[in-house]
């Protein structure tokens, strides 16, 4: 009784965070070809959040966010650091690499991307969330992945895999809340894993990628933290249920920044802390796994991930993440 109590009081904060947040995202004006008609809608659509995000790229590369339509009042953060528009990567920005995926949210008014592009000759990966207020970026959140290996791997994936296209059928389809409930359902499960929770929210064909990197149901190979071969062959549910990932003591600043309800997807911001005090866990199959020499001392990770619902449960997760300093704030969370 506990459990569905719970659940409904967290389904009932999501609602209304969700008409507030959308109250807070309309009204609308254009001055650029790519803006729809506002004789039909003064709502930053499909079109115009796609020819946000592409303006800005185009802005970000010329050095110039002149050429960015932006509110008087743009905020604007790069790893969490309030900048002003033209400094930090816009300074540096040297050309676009080809990975480029799109999360839209038109009821939100924001579009999230991943996306590959060249610093000074140097490889990144960058995460970018716009907001779009009276169509002009109001809100742009960026967070560059300094990894040349993993700008690498993306090159090599290519382009995003067509199950994030996919138009989900009105019927199979689960309300906004509900997809942003599923969501913290992986976080939860993750946080002080041990194996023993509910996995079910998972398909049982759910895959993985991290920078681009398959880290499901491959063959074995070392994976991240893990110097246990095996993890990479399990599915994304056998996973948790092996309980080796205890050593995520904390996940908070769980925000569900991009919610599509026709393509059911969330792109959510997090930060995973490791606080080092686990130092070996017990797994479900009767063997013990010692901390790895990244987890003997605190770290934070910024991460962000992109999860595909199918049929309310998870099927495939995009994740990217970068190291930051210990206890490290978006700045986006009061």
């Amino acid at each position: 009784m506990r459990k569905i109590a719970g659940q409904k009081l967290f389904l009932a904060s999501v609602m209304l965070a969700l008409i507030a947040g959308a109250a807070a995202y309309s009204g609308g004006t254009a001055s650029a070809g790519y803006l729809q008609d506002l004789s039909s809608s003064d709502t930053c659509n499909r079109p115009c959040l796609e020819g946000l995000a592409n303006q800005y790229l185009a802005a970000l590369m010329a050095h110039d966010p002149s050429k960015l339509p932006v509110t008087d009042d743009v905020k604007f953060t790069e790893n969490a650091q309030a900048l002003k528009l033209g400094d930090g990567l816009w300074r540096t920005a040297s050309g676009m690499d080809s990975y480029k995926h799109f999360f839209e949210d038109p009821t939100a008014g924001q579009i999230g991307m991943f996306a590959t592009i060249k610093e000074n000759g140097m490889g990144d990966i960058l995460i970018v969330r716009i907001k779009a207020t009276k169509q002009r970026v109001s809100e742009l959140e960026t967070i560059v992945i300094r990894t040349p290996g993993g700008v690498t791997a993306y090159e090599k994936y290519g382009n995003p895999d067509p199950i994030w296209s996919e138009v989900e059928p009105p019927a199979e389809r689960v309300s906004r809340e509900k997809l942003i409930y599923t969501t913290n359902l992986y976080y939860s499960g993750m946080q002080n894993n041990d194996g023993k929770g509910d996995y079910s929210f998972f398909a049982h064909d759910c895959n993985r990628i991290e920078h681009a990197v398959q880290t499901t149901n491959m063959p074995k190979f070392n994976y991240g933290h893990s110097s246990n071969q095996s993890f990479v062959t399990l599915g994304c549910e056998a996973q948790y249920k092996l309980g080796m990932m205890g050593f995520v003591t904390n996940i908070r600043e769980r925000r569900y920044v991009i919610v599509d309800e026709e393509k059911q997807q969330v792109l959510a911001f997090s930060y995973f802390d490791h606080d080092s005090t686990v130092r070996q866990l017990a797994l479900t199959n009767g063997e013990t796994y010692y901390s790895p020499p990244f987890f003997l001392t605190p770290r934070t990770l910024a991460v962000s991930e992109a999860f595909k619902i199918k049929n309310g449960k998870i099927r495939f997760v995009e994740m990217t993440l970068t190291e930051t300093p210990w206890g490290s704030k978006s700045g986006w969370v009061n």
